[in-house]
């Protein structure tokens, strides 16, 4: 929901002086303190006469790239971890334009990847009649890609970037196998398999197999 002390963002900037332009920010680390307070060095200081875009990405890392010249991120080879709590969440910033100087700059970041939840519920056409709950054994998904790339086309109407991944074939992603989940009948809120899972973006194929067994 926020950023915490440690994360670090990447940012690149352009200084616009009189038509002429030039880099201010390349690949430049920027680190939450804490508090929402962010730093980074040396210090850069505003020109009256100047205005600046910026461009940011989270997180920090050898694998981002930005092209100065098409003003468009890539990432490479990023791979998804299997455990949730592992995972790495990939977000783009709104980009900056014409911004003034001596004003605080805030990034509105976007996600570049999905968001996936599974859970499990008694369909409302089911017979549940003598039957207290529904318990899931083990619930699995294999035949996912863990591993992709990501090529930025553009920037829209709104300065959110657009953009497609490209998955690796040959990975895999190994989901921890879920057990002992339970669903009581006549609950309106189903009850949680996997949550808050962060997959890479990909056209699912027959190789993508959901395995579950419960008992009533």
């Amino acid at each position: 929901a926020t950023f915490v002390s440690g994360d670090q963002i990447e940012v690149y900037g352009f200084q616009n002086t009189d038509g002429d332009t030039g880099k201010i920010f390349n690949k430049q680390l920027v680190s939450n303190t804490g508090q929402e307070i962010w730093s980074y060095t040396p210090a850069k200081y505003w020109e009256k006469s100047s205005t600046y875009d910026f461009y940011a990405v989270y997180p920090y890392a050898a694998s981002n790239s930005f092209d100065f010249d098409t003003r468009k991120f890539s990432i490479t080879d990023f791979t998804v971890a299997n455990a949730a709590d592992d995972q790495v969440d990939l977000m783009i910033a709104k980009q900056i334009t014409d911004h003034q100087p001596f004003n605080v700059v805030n990034f509105e970041f976007s996600h570049i990847l999905s968001n996936i939840n599974f859970y499990v519920k008694a369909s409302s056409d089911f017979n549940t009649d003598g039957i207290k709950s529904i318990e899931v054994v083990s619930f699995d998904v294999t035949g996912l890609y863990s591993k992709g790339s990501f090529a930025q086309t553009g920037w829209n109407a709104n300065n959110v970037f657009t953009g497609a991944w490209t998955a690796d074939a040959t990975s895999i992603y190994d989901l921890p196998e879920v057990k002992n989940a339970e669903y009581s009948i006549g609950s309106t809120k189903a009850a949680d398999l996997a949550t808050d899972l962060l997959l890479l973006p990909q056209q699912i194929n027959d190789n993508a197999i959901l395995t579950i067994k419960f008992k009533l």
